[in-house]
């Protein structure tokens, strides 16, 4: 896949991957090789058995020449099977004028049809050949321009050989790794549509695909704008027939964070979510305590929880707010930034979490107030949370909280209250010590 992508990946692992095709490309002809025998044995049986038929031989010689036609791709070429050439001439055919003439037209059309394949093969085999020196090419644009001159002129649609197939989805691969070396969204659906076409081929870069789908639309979906939205709907129902798990998913992740819809769902993780925005708050904290366990460090389940947590914090569950919010999956998310609501909470519990990392960092991050000699309001979030900790700690809990809800909208008066009163007891300062 390296070739595709230019990743730094370790190339036994794309040996293994492409030793594996061949495996299974070699296992899917011997299959094929099968069905043809099987086509042939059964091509046999019909011929035995019509010529041992005397009565209505006429009338079943013409089912059986109408019917022939569904056998040839079992034939060797332009080569007929041996019995064949041997049933045509017998006696009963070769003395009837009207059958020998049947005989004739498949014969021509038979033989005209071989060759259009005998072209149309050479010609596929020149694709892939011409496909593996394109795929050398080094320079991203030059690359993109060469796949796209050449899979202009293959059938790009489920009526493809398997060869064609082969070449263009090895083509759309590539150019789909361009497009996401340059994060050009739309063109990176529209190729995966492309590849759609052919998600019934049991081919080896169609497998590759499949494999690893839910990457490929974690990547479009990074980097998705509304514009890309009814394309790449048109892309999850393309995924749906081969996995659903991954479609549902997909699906709701689309609906919750970037249609902002509130959808009703059976998948566990969600269902959190539907509750939250419907303002469920008991049945949403119930739930969460039942199923802890079954959130992990995705995306759509970190933004889950961290949704869940601020529902918690604006309904005065500030202790699980901070549980949430302290789940490294969380902490470590690049595209999460928790420090205001992390800081505003680290207010809220600083009576009771002294000996908690979050909050020995808050209290090293709070040092930098230090340059607001005279408190005076700033335009920083985090430097407006420090303010309402200088109030706090001067017994002053009403602007505290009111800073703290201006920022963050959780009400947090009644909490600050307490925390006043026990501030006197607290020794946060001395923890380092």
């Amino acid at each position: 896949m390296s070739r595709f992508f230019q990743t730094t990946e370790d190339e036994k692992i794309e040996t293994k991957q492409k030793t594996k095709i061949i495996e299974e490309q070699e296992q899917s002809a011997s299959k094929a090789l099968s069905k043809k025998e099987q086509k042939l044995s059964e091509l046999r049986n019909k011929t035995e058995e019509l010529i041992k038929n005397d009565k209505n031989f006429e009338k079943l010689f013409k089912k059986f020449m109408n019917e022939l036609g569904k056998y040839t791709s079992a034939f060797e070429g332009k080569n007929l099977p041996v019995f064949l050439t041997d049933f045509f001439e017998n006696k009963k055919i070769a003395d009837s004028k009207q059958m020998k003439s049947q005989v004739k037209r498949f014969l021509d059309d038979f033989t005209k049809q071989e060759e259009e394949v005998v072209v149309r093969k050479k010609e596929e085999k020149q694709n892939v050949k011409n496909m593996e020196s394109i795929l050398a090419i080094e320079d991203d644009s030059e690359k993109e321009r060469e796949i796209l001159s050449l899979v202009g002129g293959l059938s790009a649609d489920g009526n493809s050989s398997i060869e064609n197939a082969e070449a263009l989805c090895e083509g759309y691969l590539a150019l789909f790794g361009i497009y996401s070396r340059k994060k050009a969204c739309g063109k990176m659906i529209k190729i995966l549509l492309k590849i759609s076409k052919f998600f019934s081929f049991d081919i080896g870069f169609i497998r590759i695909v499949k494999k690893n789908i839910d990457a490929y639309l974690g990547k479009i979906y990074d980097l998705m704008h509304e514009d890309d939205y009814q394309d790449y709907s048109k892309l999850l129902e393309s995924v749906k027939p081969f996995n659903e798990t991954i479609f549902k998913k997909r699906f709701l992740e689309m609906e919750f964070f970037k249609l902002q819809k509130c959808v009703s769902n059976d998948d566990p993780q969600f269902t959190l979510l539907y509750l939250v925005r419907s303002n469920s708050w008991e049945a949403s904290r119930r739930y969460f305590n039942e199923h802890r366990t079954i959130y992990d460090d995705s995306k759509a389940s970190s933004l889950i929880l961290y949704e869940f947590a601020i529902y918690s914090a604006r309904n005065s569950d500030f202790k699980l707010a901070f549980e949430i919010l302290s789940f490294d999956s969380l902490l470590n998310a690049a595209f999460l930034n928790l420090k205001t609501e992390v800081s505003a909470l680290c207010v809220i519990l600083s009576h009771s979490i002294i000996e908690n990392k979050l909050f020995r960092a808050f209290l090293d991050e709070f040092k930098e107030f230090d340059s607001n000699y005279l408190v005076l309001p700033s335009a920083s979030p985090i430097m407006e949370i420090y303010r309402a900790f200088y109030f706090l700690n001067c017994f002053d809990h009403k602007n505290a909280a009111e800073i703290i809800f201006r920022i963050t909208g959780f009400d947090c008066e009644e909490s600050l209250k307490k925390a006043s009163k026990e501030l006197l007891n607290s020794n946060y300062y001395n923890i380092n010590k």
